[in-house]
């Protein structure tokens, strides 16, 4: 009863858009966009458990069961919207010969030795994500993201964004029976891809910046511009002879006032060019495809470490292996004592 409780959980909310993946058979995890959100206390990652036996390992996670209210929205918002958040590519080409000599000569492994062990053709796995990323200042501009977070590394790959038009994408997988390596949960997998969106924008948030800095320096100047001469003008009058205590009270009043107002009208310019970034998660997709996974021995000088490679049907070749530390894909790999295999530029101590 539980895991039927559960599987429909996970069903409703793929329905819905969002990612849905059970941990262990004990919890589900969901990652909702931001309209999503806004149902569920505005909460865009949730933790669900079905059974009360498990709050103690899970105290994190959302107890649910028949009549709770979380349960109720779920199956409210399920029949009235559907949506396919669950692809496979279907049509690769899953054999290749000579498979260690591909990596031999494609992968370069340092300060080790790499032994090749077995290979098994698995199922694999991208989380695509859209983003909508609003500038607002002056102006407003939009733009649409979409990042490709593989879920084994947790590790970002867009690779597949280049080529995915080209493929034979179904929602049927035409494999059935294929195990599916370990992967990464979600919330690492949806922070990496958080991560790397922040970086993407960073160029385009300086360039508005910039732009915008020159906007608002020109209508400072002009704003300076106007209360000096009404300064000036008033400076002049007081200079009058003749005038009463009453008039150079109320024009020494003015002067204040037009500095007042100068002031707050440069506080309202440059409010008005401030730069605010919103960043929201429109949906997101997981992508299944199939994969040769690779399992070598990874002999150090006084450790030995497992390490796995895989042969990619969809770009027919072996794909770059992600640096443990930093989680950049490369074809140089280096043992290190405390992370695993890394990159060059992580074992100079670039990174």
């Amino acid at each position: 009863m539980l895991d039927d409780l559960m599987g429909f959980c996970q069903q409703s909310f793929a329905t819905l858009g969002a990612l849905a993946e059970i941990e262990n058979n004990k919890m589900l995890e969901v990652i909702a966009d931001d309209k999503l959100a806004d149902n569920f206390n505005r909460r865009s990652y949730l933790k669900f458990i079905f059974d009360r036996n498990l709050q103690d390992q899970y105290p994190e996670a959302e107890f649910i069961s028949y009549g709770h209210p979380y349960l109720d929205t779920l199956i409210n918002l399920a029949s009235q919207k559907g949506s396919v958040t669950r692809l496979y590519l279907n049509g690769l080409t899953t054999t290749t010969g000579h498979i260690r000599d591909k990596i031999t000569n494609k992968i370069k492994f340092y300060n080790c030795k790499a032994n090749f062990l077995s290979d098994i053709l698995e199922r694999f796995s991208y989380c695509l994500f859209n983003f909508k990323v609003s500038y607002i200042s002056d102006d407003k501009k939009e733009q649409i993201k979409t990042v490709a977070v593989d879920r084994v590394s947790a590790a970002v790959d867009n690779r597949l964004l280049d080529v995915l038009d080209t493929l034979f994408v179904g929602t049927e997988c035409e494999r059935k029976g294929m195990s599916e390596d370990e992967v990464k949960p979600l919330e690492e997998v949806y922070e990496a891809a958080c991560g790397y969106i922040k970086n993407e924008t960073s160029p385009t948030i300086e360039e508005i910046k910039k732009i915008s800095l020159k906007k608002l320096s020109k209508e400072i100047m002009r704003v300076e511009n106007y209360y000096l001469e009404n300064e000036a003008e008033i400076k002049q009058r007081l200079r009058r002879e003749g005038l009463s205590d009453e008039q150079q009270t109320r024009l020494n009043e003015k002067l204040k006032l037009n500095t007042l107002e100068k002031e707050r009208k440069i506080l309202d310019l440059e409010e008005k060019h401030k730069l605010k970034v919103n960043i929201k998660l429109l949906n997101a997709a997981l992508i299944y495809q199939p994969k040769i996974k690779c399992r070598l021995e990874i002999l150090g000088r006084d450790k030995t470490f497992y390490f796995n490679v895989f042969w990619n049907p969809v770009f027919k070749d072996i794909d770059p292996p992600f640096c443990m530390k930093c989680k950049s894909p490369s074809y140089e790999m280096w043992f290190d004592g405390n992370f695993g295999m890394i990159c060059s530029a992580c074992h100079q101590g670039k990174n």
